[in-house]
Parts: structure tokens; sequence; C-alpha cells
């Protein structure tokens, strides 16, 4: 009963966070929408921020998994796990994903205080990081440059993202799967060469 409720309150933070962003994280919105007493929320979390952070987490994991969708086995090769995970990236972004989670600064797993980060593009760099590192390990991309890979990913996803704010109107987002994809693994030299 207890872990029943922790994940109703928990639920109901992530779809308050997902209709109003991180102005809908209040305690009483939260604790209305699970149908709990303000109190109880403290009989689960220590404060506020615990809440936030549990909430965030779970959200951050969704989204892990959102990215994740029809990427292994890893046998399909470099090329189209890749294509699969900007696709899956770019639905999302595309999705109405709210602006909170594109730019919200969150602190935890691991990060110090005050670390910059943002719930979707810490999802997309930690799947990048699982799908790059498996395609360095067969051989498909360089060892010494893999530490930058899921970094140079989550920067060209950036930028397609400012790209398509600026742009009223731009191409479907969908669009730029293919173009990303070989522009990453083939850089933009003719001949492989600059």
């Amino acid at each position: 009963m207890k872990q029943v409720t922790h994940d109703a309150i928990v639920e109901a933070g992530e779809a308050l966070f997902a209709e109003r962003g991180l102005g809908g994280l209040r305690v009483e919105a939260i604790a209305g929408r699970a149908g709990v007493a303000v109190g109880t929320l403290y009989n689960y979390f220590e404060d506020h921020r615990a809440l936030r952070d549990a909430v965030l987490d779970a959200s951050a994991r969704r989204l892990s998994a959102r990215l994740m969708e029809g990427l292994f086995p890893a046998t399909a090769g470099v090329a189209r796990q890749l294509e699969r995970l900007l696709a899956n990236a770019l639905e999302v972004m595309g999705s109405g994903l709210r602006p909170d989670a594109l730019a919200f600064a969150h602190e935890g797993e691991g990060r110090p205080a005050g670390s910059k980060g943002t719930l979707f593009f810490r999802a997309v760099f930690r799947v990048a990081e699982q799908v790059l590192g498996e395609a360095v390990q067969a051989g498909a991309l360089r060892a010494e440059d893999a530490s930058l890979y899921p970094a140079l990913l989550v920067g060209m996803l950036r930028g397609v993202l400012a790209h398509d704010l600026g742009e009223k109107a731009a191409r479907p987002l969908s669009a730029c799967v293919s173009p990303m994809a070989r522009f990453f693994l083939e850089g933009a030299a003719v001949g492989g060469r600059p």
C-alpha cells in the first residue's frame, strides 16, 4: 500500500509537470491530483525538493524509455541505431514537450549541485552514451574521440531545436534525421577530408 501511494504521488507530479511545467510542481497541486492530504506527502518525501527530484527523475526515466524504443539489438548497425535514436529524439521534441523539460537545470543523479543539464538532453546523452559506446566497441567509430560523441550528438539536437524555433516555415523535424546521422558519421568534408 505504501509503494502504491508513493507511486501515485510521483505520477500525479509527472502529470502536473507535463501539463504545467515546473510551476505545476506545487505541493498542494500534487497532493490534490494524487488524492492525498498535503501532510501525507511528507510521509514519503523529506521535503519539496525531494518530491520534485523524484518527479523529475521519473520523468527522465520515461523520456529515456521513449528514446530507446526500437534501438536494440545493436546488430542493426550504428547508422540505423543512430537514425532511430535521432528520430525518437526529434519525435519527442516535436510532440509538445514542455520548454521546462528542455531547459530546466536539474541537480542530482551524481551531478554536483548547480551543474547544468536538462531533463530531455540529459536523457539523450545517457542513451547516446550506450548506443555510441557499443559502436565504438564494435569498431564502427573511432575510440579516441568516444568521450565527445554523446555531447556532440546533443549539441546537434540543440542546434536543430534552435533552428526550428527560429524558422516559421521550417521543414518537419523528421526530415532532419538522415542529414544529422550522415553528418555525425561522415562529417561535413567532401571526400572525408577538408
